[in-house]
C-alpha cells in the first residue's frame, strides 16, 4: 500500500490560545479504513474538517499523495476537495430543487461545469448497485430517509474520490 494522506504536527486553535488539536501526526494508506473515536468536544469533527480541506491547521502540514496542501488558498482547496474528497454527511443535505440523479451529479457539475452524459451513466450505475435505479428521476424530497442517505453516498462517490469521509 502507499500513503495517501499524512498529517505532520497539526495543531488547530480557534482563539489563538486553546488548541483543539495538539500535535497530530497521522498516516493513512491507500485503501485503508479508519475510524476516529473520542469524547464529545475532543476534536473529531475539527480533524475531519482539516482532512477534508474544509478548514486549515493553525500549525503543521497536510500531505496528499506527497503534495503539501496546507497552504492552498480557499479556491484551490475547493478544487482539491471536489476532485479528491467524497463527503457523506450525518444529514444528507440533498438539494430540494433537484431530483435524485441531479443531486448525485452536483459534484460533477461543479468540477466540469457541464452536464456530461458519461457521468449520468456513472450515476445510474451507482444507483443500480444500490438497488435505487427506479428512483433516479424522483423528487429528492419525496423518497424515504434511508433512500436519501444512500443518494448522499452516491453523490460522495460520483467523482471517484481518493478519500471518502463519513
Amino acid at each position: 500500500m502507499s500513503e495517501i494522506l499524512k498529517l505532520v504536527g497539526v495543531f488547530k486553535s480557534y482563539d489563538g490560545k486553546n488548541n483543539v488539536l495538539k500535535n497530530i501526526d497521522l498516516n493513512i494508506e491507500k485503501g485503508e479504513f479508519i475510524g476516529i473515536i473520542g469524547q464529545s468536544g475532543s476534536g473529531k469533527s475539527t480533524l475531519l474538517n482539516i482532512i477534508g480541506a474544509l478548514d486549515i491547521p493553525s500549525k503543521g502540514d497536510i500531505y496528499f499523495n506527497g503534495e503539501n496542501i496546507s497552504y492552498y488558498n480557499s479556491e484551490k482547496r475547493a478544487q482539491f476537495r471536489n476532485k479528491n474528497i467524497g463527503f457523506i454527511f450525518q444529514f444528507h443535505f440533498l438539494l430540494p430543487q433537484f431530483n435524485v440523479i441531479e443531486n448525485i451529479l452536483v459534484p460533477n457539475w461543479i468540477d466540469s461545469g457541464n452536464d456530461s452524459h458519461d457521468k449520468k451513466e456513472d450515476a445510474l450505475d451507482i444507483l443500480r448497485d444500490m438497488k435505487l435505479e427506479d428512483i433516479a428521476d424522483r423528487d429528492s424530497q419525496n423518497i424515504s430517509g434511508g433512500q436519501q442517505q444512500r443518494v448522499a453516498i452516491a453523490r460522495a462517490l460520483i467523482n471517484k474520490p481518493a478519500i471518502v469521509l463519513a
